[in-house]
């Protein structure tokens, strides 16, 4: 098992303030993977006290280092200092102290010694370290937090099926009874203003969501789409709501120059962005519907499939399929010709084809100069034939740009872009 710090800790202050008792009985309670943990969770974890033996202080008296006697520092685990957290203890050595929010020291620890992160430690835990101290070195709830999704399914949601038996029940104890809101909501929370995701829409919205995102999965468009489905009616939804998926793209929709970046790998949405709010602008203002949203289906390891042709997909991008002598990968010898073939396709009503371009697999990952087309068009075959002088692999990528009004303009902000790729090893 391989554990994600980045993962565990985005959950950290809501299970600390919504879900307190939670790292406890994690470890305690029969049902919880801490109570009798398997050997890979025992060999990960670290919990013991150590006995402060000196305090380093700055000018102004603030503890800025701890050492501590090596004799009672904890064995670091299989993830060694990854995580930890530095518990105060009274002068009693068992009662805990926190304040508020604060729980632990803030540092890093290296050999016997403690370096406090400047700032980030609450004065009230500060203000207790004493030698002969003691402070609880642990990684309990890093090591707790990886479990939580199990312990706290999110209904509906299907990315959570692997913690359902067969007829739906939960396989591992829940926690939803503990907390006044379900703790994996929050961040939804946050990013909704502070509102729960119910589905029922009041005004017209428009979701954007890009397949190529690690930082939001894009299932959870989708996802979403149902809910207002299921919340409304399907009838009821279309009136209100819009899906659209990209593909290429990931986090974020900024707007990039052409030609030149975003290099070979993503495809800007910026542009996407820009007529969806032009769009979202006619819809509200005028009551001029957009396109339709853009048709999908998930697969069993929940991953957003999009029909393979423009006029099946809907939404805003081109869609473009690109060859390397009839397949994805090709691998010839050296100077052996290779012929690219790309078919470029525009949703229906989403605009006309203006320009292509290039690029061959160069090391500063910059496209040719564009084509542009002077009669832009909804389809358009691009096609040429290439050679390499030397053996290696190469990634060949076509982009294509299309507009709404089918006016190709250097100061355009509404590019509708996508790009394909394929691979050519040459021997």
């Amino acid at each position: 098992m391989q554990f994600s710090v980045g993962s565990a800790t985005l959950l950290a202050g809501p299970v600390r303030t919504l879900d307190p008792t939670y790292e406890d009985e994690f470890w305690s309670r029969p049902g919880y993977e801490g109570a009798n943990p398997p050997a890979y969770l025992a060999a990960a974890k670290v919990d013991g006290v150590a006995t402060i033996t000196g305090i380093t202080r700055d000018g102004q008296g603030e503890p800025t280092a701890v050492a501590f006697d090596p004799a009672t520092l904890p064995a670091l685990g299989s993830i060694s200092a990854t995580g930890l957290q530095f518990y105060v203890y009274g002068p009693d050595g068992t009662t805990r102290l926190t304040k508020g929010d604060a729980t632990s020291l803030s540092g890093k620890l290296e050999g016997n010694a403690l370096t406090l992160d400047q700032g980030r430690s609450d004065p009230a835990l500060l203000a207790a370290l004493t030698a002969g101290g003691k402070v609880r070195i642990n990684n309990r709830f890093l090591l707790a937090a990886m479990f939580y999704p199990r312990h706290s399914i999110v209904d509906d949601n299907p990315a959570y099926d692997q913690y359902r038996n067969t007829n739906g029940s939960p396989k591992y104890v829940q926690r939803a009874a503990t907390t006044p809101v379900p703790v994996p909501y929050i961040n939804n929370m946050r990013a909704a203003g502070g509102r729960l995701q119910t589905g029922r829409l009041k005004v017209k919205t428009i979701v954007i969501e890009n397949l190529a995102d690690g930082a939001s999965f894009p299932y959870v468009g989708g996802l979403y789409a149902e809910k207002v489905q299921k919340a409304m009616g399907r009838q009821a939804a279309d009136k209100i709501f819009r899906l659209y998926y990209q593909e290429n793209a990931g986090h974020g929709a900024s707007l990039m120059t052409l030609p030149g970046k975003p290099g070979p790998s993503a495809a800007s949405v910026g542009g996407i962005l820009h007529q969806a709010l032009l769009d979202l602008a006619d819809w509200a203002e005028r009551g001029v519907a957009p396109l339709p949203s853009t048709r999908y289906r998930r697969d069993a390891m929940n991953q957003v499939m999009l029909p393979a042709r423009a006029s099946e997909r809907f939404g805003h991008q081109p869609v473009l399929h690109l060859t390397a002598d009839g397949g994805e990968r090709a691998e010839v010898a050296v100077n052996v010709p290779v012929k690219l073939v790309s078919q470029i396709e525009m949703p229906p009503r989403a605009g006309k084809i203006v320009q292509y371009d290039w690029y061959l697999g160069g090391s500063d990952n910059t496209f040719e100069p564009a084509t542009k087309l002077a009669l832009p068009q909804v389809r358009v075959n691009a096609t040429r034939t290439v050679s390499f002088p030397k053996p290696g692999e190469y990634v060949i990528a076509l982009r294509a740009v299309g507009e709404r009004d089918g006016v190709g303009r250097a100061e355009s902000t509404t590019p509708l872009i996508n790009l394909d790729r394929v691979r050519v090893i040459v021997r």
